[in-house]
């Protein structure tokens, strides 16, 4: 099943306010009938297509004291967030992950991200213009 995207259950109630059939709208959107009924259903209740929300876990601000704590250290020590989170532990045994540092730093202009390390090309092996050339030698009688 593929998900739908915001503008997707107007475009569906439409479509079927228009006589196409639910399993033609089903594999069109690659969703089940059942979904299409289910959407079609709550359009009748409400008068209006659902409004999808996003998946997942919403995002929390971290704690104001958490703040106040990253940026007094980074201003005490110009650490970057995985150095300054074992920095703040070992100075004041609260654990703060450095995930949420880095969020903190970035939020606040104190860090920009920086393009990663560019991988290792990979090995060439020395290739002989004539593959025996390693085993001749010059000999002398």
């Amino acid at each position: 099943m593929q998900k739908l995207g915001a503008d997707d259950p107007g475009e569906i109630v439409s479509s079927f306010r228009r006589g196409e059939d639910v399993s033609s709208i089903a594999a069109r959107y690659h969703i089940s009938r059942e979904r299409v009924y289910q959407i079609l259903r709550y359009t009748r209740i409400h008068g209006c297509p659902p409004v999808l929300q996003r998946s997942g876990r919403r995002p929390r601000p971290p704690p104001w004291d958490t703040v106040f704590l990253v940026l007094v250290y980074r201003r005490i020590s110009q650490l970057g967030p995985c150095a300054l989170s074992r920095h703040i532990v070992t100075g004041t045994g609260r654990v703060i992950p450095h995930t949420m540092v880095y969020r903190i730093l970035r939020e606040r202009g104190l860090m920009t991200a920086q393009k990663r390390k560019p991988s290792r090309p990979k090995w060439v092996r020395f290739e002989r213009k004539h593959a025996m050339t390693l085993w001749q030698g010059d000999w002398k009688q």
